[in-house]
């Protein structure tokens, strides 16, 4: 939604007759397109952290796994 309104604030500054008009809407164009950016930038970084969370609780996961089969008694069987 930020990019779209970058994107239309540009398109509306490149057709204002006045050059303060266009001045004005080529800042808001920046301002939002800046915010655009951000919002990408904090999005992948979420994203990633919580890729890494997932891989670091399935790691625990299998070691706990792993410890508790090691720890049943001979012969019991698994499920």
């Amino acid at each position: 939604a930020a990019r779209r309104l970058a994107d239309n604030l540009n398109r509306q500054a490149r057709g204002a007759r006045e050059a303060s008009v266009r001045r004005h809407l080529a800042a808001q164009a920046r301002e939002a397109g800046q915010a655009a950016d951000s919002a990408e930038r904090r999005l992948k970084e979420t994203l990633k952290l919580h890729r890494e969370d997932e891989e670091r609780f399935k790691d625990l996961y299998k070691i706990r796994a792993r410890m508790l089969l090691e720890r049943r008694p001979p012969g019991c069987p698994v499920k």
